[in-house]
């Protein structure tokens, strides 16, 4: 159900939507692609869960990918996902090439239900495709009680300090200590300057790149696809070496080794088979899940907790702002937002989603 419209850059129409009828219509498309009931639930769901925190690049516009590469046998809709516990805490996950967030829920929901048994449980995932946000899987070990980490290698846009090629992915990260009276601390971001997905977003709206997103070797802009290619490279956090990009490239780093080093799966360059139109994608992720009362008693833990955010908010603000968040925090207000006002879906967006309804014949999102 359309809920309003507000004005786009670009002289569109950004338009508003129910979360649920925006669930449910992209539940029908997995299920019309042979995705069971389910995984279709699963799989939805973290994409909605993206627009409602405000991540566009990583929601629903993330659909018309996946529904090209299932079309073309790319991603399996019933994957055999197995699991392999090395050690009591520890194990490896074959995603079977599933869809990502599928595999990705399954593999948190595992970490979480053996580190009730051990305390903790890391499981390096392999043969995967596009997650969505990792701040999902980490909120997932949160409603469990836990410190949840959650991580993924991507195709390698990202330039390394001193280089003029993309190397790694954006590569994100994502770590959730559980609050109790304050907000969690839920921290989800790239190590790269943005996400790549916040640069369709700004070209989608006929916006300028702002300067230090993108190394300067091809103007951006977007591919038959509606994203920007691999050849838009990017830079790492903190841009140059001057400003400190050699830290942003070595978190890139620590990632992809996490991801795709240690589960098997394709790492640097190699994942520019995540792109291709006739290669598995070979993403590969990092999950852990670990129990408070692992380190100490979680009320003393809580306690502590809201001491720091308390040194927090007590810091002297600068003029014209009125509140310091906690990582997290604006996500949190944007989703309430969002619940009561809609999702935001752009045109060109919208039009995909058509196409899809289109070609599946199946009701458009109205």
């Amino acid at each position: 159900m359309k809920m309003n419209e507000m004005p786009s850059e670009s002289g569109g129409e950004a338009l508003r939507y129910d979360p649920e009828a925006v669930k449910q219509f992209t539940c029908k498309v997995f299920e019309c692609l042979g995705v069971s009931c389910e995984d279709a639930r699963i799989a939805a769901d973290v994409l909605i869960e993206a627009d409602l925190r405000g991540f566009e690049c990583h929601g629903v516009a993330r659909l018309y990918h996946c529904y090209l590469r299932v079309k073309k046998g790319l991603i399996e809709t019933s994957p055999k996902i197995q699991i392999d516990w090395r050690t009591p805490a520890t194990g490896h996950c074959d995603g079977g090439n599933g869809i990502g967030m599928v595999v990705g829920w399954h593999a948190m929901k595992t970490c979480i239900s053996r580190a009730n048994e051990t305390g903790a449980a890391f499981l390096a995932v392999g043969r995967s495709n596009h997650f969505g946000i990792a701040g999902y899987y980490t909120s997932m070990a949160h409603k469990s009680g836990m410190i949840g980490i959650a991580m993924t290698n991507a195709s390698p846009r990202v330039v390394p300090t001193g280089g003029m090629r993309g190397v790694f992915g954006t590569n994100p990260i994502s770590v959730c200590f559980p609050g109790k009276k304050e907000p969690s601390f839920l921290l989800d971001m790239a190590t790269s300057a943005v996400s790549s997905g916040k640069i369709d977003v700004v070209l989608r709206k006929g916006e300028e790149v702002p300067p230090g997103w993108v190394y300067p070797s091809v103007r951006p802009f977007l591919d038959s696809e509606d994203v920007a290619p691999m050849s838009v490279f990017q830079y790492p956090l903190g841009g140059g070496e001057k400003t400190g990009g050699y830290k942003g490239y070595g978190l890139g780093m620590m990632v992809d080794i996490f991801s795709g080093v240690l589960s098997g799966a394709n790492f640097g360059t190699r994942l520019a088979a995540s792109k291709r139109p006739d290669a598995e994608a070979g993403i590969g992720h990092f999950f852990g899940a670990l129990k408070l009362s692992g380190f100490r008693e979680p009320d003393a833990f809580h306690a502590d907790f809201q001491e720091l955010v308390r040194d927090v908010r007590s810091c002297p603000l600068e003029p014209g702002v009125e509140k310091i968040h906690i990582a997290g925090e604006p996500e949190a207000e944007m989703r309430k937002e969002n619940q009561q006002k809609g999702i935001r879906i752009l045109p060109s967006v919208l039009e995909k989603l058509h196409r899809i309804a289109s070609e599946l014949d199946i009701k458009q999102l109205q």
